[in-house]
Formats: C-alpha cells, sequence, structure tokens
C-alpha cells in the first residue's frame, strides 16, 4: 500500500459529502495518508464538531467558497487555517446556506415540473441537519428509481445543462478571498483546470495573486500530468504556494475516485504552515 502524502480537498456530510469527519479520517488513515483537510462547500459545520471526535490523523479547518469573477462564470476559492469562531466569516457563511437552501427548492420543483415524483421534505429528511445539496436530491432520485446511482442522477438531472440544474448566487471574487484573509486563513484557487487552458489560467492569476491569493491546486484528478507540471513552473514563478487535492465527496459522487488516490507532498503542507 502506498503510504503518506497529503489531500487538501474533501468534503464531509455538512455540505454536499456523503460520509462524516470521522468516517473520512478514518478511510484515509486507512490509505495511508498524513494529513487531510475538510473543505466543504460555503460551510464551517461539519468541523463544529471535529474538537469531539476521536481522529486518526491531522484534519485541517478548510473551506470551499463558491464565487464570480470576469474570467470565469464561476470561481472556486480554497480556505485553509480558518478561524473557524470567526463571526464575520459565519455570518457571510450563512447567508450563502440559506440561498443554496433555496436553490435546491428551485429544483426539486424543476423536477416535479417534469413529472418527477420527489418531495422537499424528503431531500430534507435524507439530509438531516446537514446543509441541503444534490447529493441529497440525487439520492431521493435513486430511491424513486428515476436513476440508478448518485453518479447517474447527476449525469440525467442536476448537472450544468441538466434540466433540473439551478446556478446558485456566488460572492466575488476578490470578497471571497478578502474573508477567507479576515478569518486568518490561506486563499487557494481551486481546480484551474477546470476554468480553461494554461494560457487563460496564467492570463488571470497575477490579478488574484495581487488581491491576496496565496496559491493554487496545482494537483487535481482531472489535471493533466502536463497542466500540472506547467502549473507548478507557474506557482514557483509568481510565488504562489502548491497544493493539490482530490476533491473527494465519498462513495457513489464520483467513479473510480477514492481517498489515496491523490496526494500531494507532505513539503507542500510544511509551506503552509510556513505561510501561516
Amino acid at each position: 500500500m502506498t503510504t503518506g502524502g497529503i489531500d487538501l480537498h474533501i468534503h464531509s456530510i455538512a455540505s454536499d459529502g456523503t460520509l462524516t469527519i470521522q468516517e473520512i479520517a478514518e478511510e484515509a488513515k486507512a490509505a495511508g495518508l498524513k494529513s487531510i483537510a475538510i473543505t466543504d462547500h460555503d460551510c464551517l459545520d461539519g468541523l463544529d464538531h471535529k474538537k469531539q471526535l476521536e481522529l486518526p490523523l491531522e484534519v485541517i479547518s478548510g473551506v470551499e467558497l463558491s464565487t464570480k469573477s470576469e474570467w470565469a462564470e464561476e470561481i472556486h476559492i480554497l480556505g485553509y487555517y480558518l478561524n473557524p469562531e470567526d463571526q464575520e466569516l459565519r455570518d457571510l457563511l450563512l447567508n450563502m446556506r440559506q440561498s443554496r437552501q433555496n436553490r435546491i427548492i428551485t429544483m426539486v420543483s424543476k423536477l416535479n415540473d417534469l413529472d418527477i415524483d420527489i418531495s422537499l421534505a424528503r431531500v430534507k429528511e435524507i439530509a438531516g441537519h446537514d446543509t441541503w445539496g444534490r447529493p441529497h436530491i440525487a439520492r431521493a432520485l435513486v430511491e424513486k428509481g428515476y436513476a440508478t446511482s448518485v453518479s447517474e442522477a447527476f449525469t440525467r438531472y442536476l448537472e450544468v445543462g441538466k434540466p433540473a440544474y439551478v446556478s446558485r448566487e456566488r460572492l466575488g471574487i476578490e470578497e471571497g478571498i478578502k474573508a477567507i484573509k479576515d478569518a486568518g486563513g490561506l486563499a487557494i484557487l481551486a481546480h484551474p483546470g477546470l476554468l480553461g487552458d494554461y494560457d487563460h489560467i496564467a492570463s488571470f492569476l497575477p490579478t488574484l495573486k495581487e488581491m491576496g491569493l496565496a496559491g493554487v491546486e496545482v494537483i487535481y484528478p482531472e489535471h493533466s500530468l502536463g497542466l500540472t507540471n506547467n502549473l507548478l513552473h507557474l506557482t514557483g514563478k509568481l510565488d504562489l504556494l502548491p497544493t493539490g487535492g482530490s476533491d473527494y465527496h465519498g462513495p457513489g459522487i464520483r467513479d473510480n475516485l477514492y481517498l489515496g488516490k491523490i496526494r500531494a507532498p507532505e513539503e507542500w503542507l510544511v509551506a503552509l504552515k510556513n505561510a501561516i
């Protein structure tokens, strides 16, 4: 078994993952990872219970903010080593969570308009105390036989361009970076390869650094080796920190992805800590 390495991009049931932090940590430990970061979407709720858990490895407090910009319709910013008690950040995330809930209400309504018989009440039951998300709708679709798996539910109904998809409200990217910095954290550009080709990324990255961006997610499942190498060179040139992560949401969400498949070097985490 491969051991060592870090994974700094993981989601729990507090946003749209399928595992608790405890389950994630145990799975990561079994995979031989040394450190992980919980980066739930626009949410710190999963981290509230971290102190009460017996975690078998280092779990870093993080978040993933959905922002908008002139360079892409949606740009995600990861935040690491945040102060979870920062009230301004919590207020901001509370507003964003309400927006996410409104989005889920609209998506369920669109499905109903397609004569798909699922209810918001059942989606809320599936979500439990967690923030409502698309995986909860997907599980309701599977439960009623409209899809054979969560992955298929996304592909048929819930992804961008599909019949029930609804875009969500997002922060301006500069506001998102500032919120992370003001909460004592480091702001990192998530999965840049999803935003366009290398030349496009290189064109706006210096501006993001001026806004306070601290680093770039260089290693990511959908990044080619060539893009990874180019991004690593670019981060060095711009004096930005490289990071890496799997964007793991738990079993059944993304085919053939498991904790430990994507590993970033442990020395990158040392550099993040030194930057803090």
